[in-house]
């Protein structure tokens, strides 16, 4: 699983957000304990999943008649759709 470091790499940025364990202490102080156990949870999947993906299958090349992309190759094609340079001036 790619941790947004390929998306920003499209716009030539550098690095990946912060991690989890430096990211929660800010976040899950002003969140409800049931709130903060299930952000664990789906987290905790999240985690798993990067490790032991789920099966694959051929329907992207079924429907679209090509291979599916990478987010790599996703972000880099429409990084465009990204820019900030193209945000309406106040």
């Amino acid at each position: 699983m790619d941790d947004g470091s390929s998306f920003g790499a499209s716009f030539g940025r550098r690095g990946s957000p912060p991690s989890t364990p430096n990211a929660r202490p800010s976040t899950s102080s002003t969140l409800t304990a049931r709130f903060a156990a299930q952000f664990k949870l789906a987290e905790d999947l999240v985690a798993d999943y990067s490790k032991h993906p789920g099966p694959t299958t051929n329907t992207v090349q079924e429907l679209l008649g090509r291979p599916a992309l990478t987010f790599a190759e996703w972000a880099h094609d429409n990084a465009s759709v990204f820019s900030v340079t193209d945000l309406p001036q106040p």
